[in-house]
This record gives C-alpha cells, structure tokens and sequence, in this order.
C-alpha cells in the first residue's frame, strides 16, 4: 500500500473572503486506488497534473471518498466519471456547498444522484480490510474520515472534521456549520478512541498525534509547500508572498518580496 498527498489544502483568510482548497489523498492498495475528496476548481489543472506525474489519470480512479460537500472538497469531482462516489447520505440530505443557502447545491447533488456509481453511506464502511470510512460528524452533519491501517501504523485523514494542527490541539474545528459539540467529541474521539500515528488534515499538512508536523518521508507529500500570492502593479511588476514551512517543518514563516516580470 502507498499513501500519497497529491495537493496540500491550505486556507487563507482575506477582507474579502477566504481563499481555500482541500487536501487531496490517494491510496494505492494492491489493485485499488482510491482518492479522498477532489478539491475545487482553483485545483483542477494540478490535480489532473499530479496524477499525470505519476502514471495516472482520473480514469484511473476506482473510488473517491468525498469527507463532506463542501465546495473547496468537492467541485472536481466531474473528472471522475467512472469512479465510484461514496457520500454520507446525510451530506446529500442536509450540506450546501457554501454553507450557506443556495441554489447550486440541487444541481450539484442532482449531477451525484445521477451518477450510476453513486454510492450513500450511513455510518462506518469498509472499501477494504484495511480502509475503512468512518464518520466523523460536526463540522457538517454527514462529515466522515478514512482511517487507514498502513505500515504498522494507523492513519486517519480527517477532512474538516479536524482541519489543521491548531484545531486538533485546542479541540475544536475553526468553522462548525453543524453542531460544535459533536465537533469536539470527534476530535475527541480521534484522539482517545482512533489514536492514529499520523493524522491527514483538510487544510494542512499531515502531523503525529504528538502534535508534531511530519517530514515528507513517513507520508509521501510535495516537499514544497509554499504558496505564493501574486498581486500584478501597474508597472507590471509581481508583488510575491510566500508563505512556507521551514526547513524542519514546525511552522509557517512568510516572505514578502516584489519581483519584476
């Protein structure tokens, strides 16, 4: 079995709104491959590039396991039309992509429920004997994880349920569109029941249940986590942020620069 991290989420907060897109996980296990959550359409050409780099596409994709149906995990999943699409049939029922009322949520679950390979689920379910897909309610009613039994060790990726670092050491997500004490009682149960060694976050990358960010060689994800945000001048010069994780990968540092073009 490999488990490879083809994008980072990450979550920047603006004046105007907030600018995210999930982490997306495949798994390869002997002849199933499996992705977790598709992220949005601000991530679809380094999806479809990701998979490229390594021999695939998304045809190649035998399941996608979509944590909740939030817009920033969900929108790509069109690429994979042959896959099969496992929901909690809670989110079907209940989540809009935004979190607020909509209209586009009913074409978007209609697009799903169209689907042959639609597949709802209530509760925990198994893709494999050593997949298995849990719920992890909260952030959204019908939110669910994949833990995964790899290597000797246990993995747990958690969707929103527990976005980053900061929410799994103070116990509580950073948005909570469903119920806040159900939200702290599965970070709870992360912790004291699941006890994963390493935990994949929504918008961060991987950490230890120490609390501690992992190196790129225990969980194969891009070494390279800057993201840069470009601002063009009119004098057609870049103003460049960057913010990264230093080289021992404990936490953010941020450099400002303005680069000519």
């Amino acid at each position: 079995m490999e488990i490879r991290i083809l994008l980072t989420g990450i979550t920047v907060q603006t004046n105007r709104g907030f600018l995210m897109t999930s982490t997306v996980t495949l798994i390869e296990d002997k002849d199933l491959t499996i992705l977790v959550d598709t992220g949005n359409f601000e991530s679809r050409d380094l999806l479809v590039n990701s998979l490229c780099e390594i021999g695939l596409s998304p045809e190649d994709i035998d399941v996608v396991v979509l944590t909740h149906l939030h817009w920033d995990h969900c929108l790509n999943v069109d690429l994979f039309n042959s896959s099969h699409i496992i929901v909690n049939e809670k989110e079907m029922r209940s989540t809009v992509l935004s979190g607020l009322s909509d209209k586009l949520t009913g074409y978007f679950k209609n697009m799903l429920k169209e689907s042959s390979n639609l597949l709802t689920v209530n509760g925990n379910f198994s893709i494999s004997d050593k997949i298995e897909v849990i719920e992890l309610a909260g952030h959204t009613e019908g939110s669910m994880g994949v833990k995964i039994e790899y290597d000797g060790k246990v993995v747990v990726i958690t969707g929103d349920a527990i976005p980053n670092l900061r929410s799994f050491k103070r116990g509580i997500p950073d948005f909570i569109f469903y119920d806040s004490i159900k939200a702290r009682k599965t970070i709870n149960k992360v912790k004291k029941e699941l006890k994963p060694d390493i935990i994949i976050p929504g918008h961060d990358i991987p950490f230890n249940f120490k609390g501690k960010y992992i190196k790129a060689d225990v969980i194969n994800f891009p070494k390279d986590n800057a993201v840069e945000l470009r601002f063009r001048t009119d004098e057609e010069k870049d103003l460049l942020v960057t913010v990264k994780y230093t080289s021992d990968i404990i936490r953010p540092s941020s450099v400002i620069k303005d680069r000519s073009v």
